[in-house]
């Protein structure tokens, strides 16, 4: 083979990575935009008479302490999407204080809020989850079987995910998943069709492209498989214009749940406000021991 030819080939070779390379990137920048679609603007407002806020390099909680005429039951919350530590975790912090004088905690995800700096994956998330169970364990004293998970949107898959990964099977599990989606294949065909399609053709080529799949109809089976003692709600919104109603029934089928219905007219995100965010705290009552 000539010299020329070679160079030639290398240079297609070397094309050829390129693509590849960029075809990968690009892949990786659209499945993060699409799942992790984190505020643009930072807000760091989280003071509050009594709340503790733990706020590290890779590691961002607030809390706030049951009040000591309560039991320890303590809510453990994992917020959405469009969302971050000083908007609805803040305000049901201290709704649920108010209400109930129970402990409440929620967790930064990686990439958003006062998290900002870092890269937001499935893996980081989690991490920050498993830190903050184990904080409540041994800094306050909180044991697992006390912690109420409640996951809003994003965070349901983060909740059962964390259950999952986090608690020993001899765990008595309490959990509130607000709005879930069955898994982000469905997530995505709602969103963009023609992008469903695409991904889809490529995915199945090339698997290892895939970076996140957050299928909660799978997780749920392995909570009920694994956990003898599960109590579950799942709260739902029939005008959800962003993940269908439907899918809340599917997940809430698949844990036996009961499933709390928020009436005609609540949007996706106003799921905190007015008559909506009773059910939520109703919720939350109910599984108060």
């Amino acid at each position: 083979m000539s010299g020329g030819v070679k160079s030639k080939l290398v240079c297609v070779a070397l094309a050829f990575g390129c693509v590849f390379g960029f075809v990968v990137w690009s892949l990786a920048i659209t499945q993060r935009l699409m799942i992790y679609s984190a505020p643009t603007n930072v807000d760091t407002d989280l003071h509050y008479p009594g709340m503790v806020r733990i706020i590290q390099t890779e590691f961002a909680m607030i809390y706030m302490p049951p009040r000591a005429d309560t039991n320890k039951d303590t809510v453990v919350y994992l917020h959405g999407t469009r969302d971050q530590l000083a908007w609805s975790p803040k305000q049901l912090i201290i709704a649920l204080h108010e209400e109930f004088g129970i402990g409440a905690c929620a967790i930064e995800y990686p990439g958003y809020g006062v998290l900002s700096h870092l890269t937001t994956s499935s893996a980081t998330i989690i991490e920050s989850v498993r830190l903050a169970i184990r904080r409540l364990n041994v800094d306050y004293n909180i044991h697992m079987d006390h912690m109420i998970f409640i996951g809003r949107s994003l965070g349901c898959a983060v909740a059962l995910n964390a259950i999952n990964r986090c608690l020993p099977d001899v765990a008595n599990v309490r959990l509130v998943l607000i709005s879930p989606f069955v898994d982000l294949e469905q997530m995505l065909l709602k969103l963009s069709p023609k992008m469903y399609v695409a991904m889809s053709v490529i995915f199945k080529a090339l698997p290892f492209l895939k970076m996140e799949s957050y299928d909660n109809c799978a997780v749920s089976r392995c909570i009920c498989r694994k956990f003898h003692s599960l109590r579950s709600i799942v709260i739902h919104g029939i005008d959800d214009e962003l993940v269908p109603f439907r899918h809340g029934q599917i997940i809430a089928n698949i844990l036996g749940a009961d499933l709390y219905v928020i009436p005609e007219g609540v949007t996706h995100e106003d799921v905190f406000s007015g008559n909506a965010f009773k059910l939520t705290l109703n919720a939350v009552r109910s599984m108060i021991n």
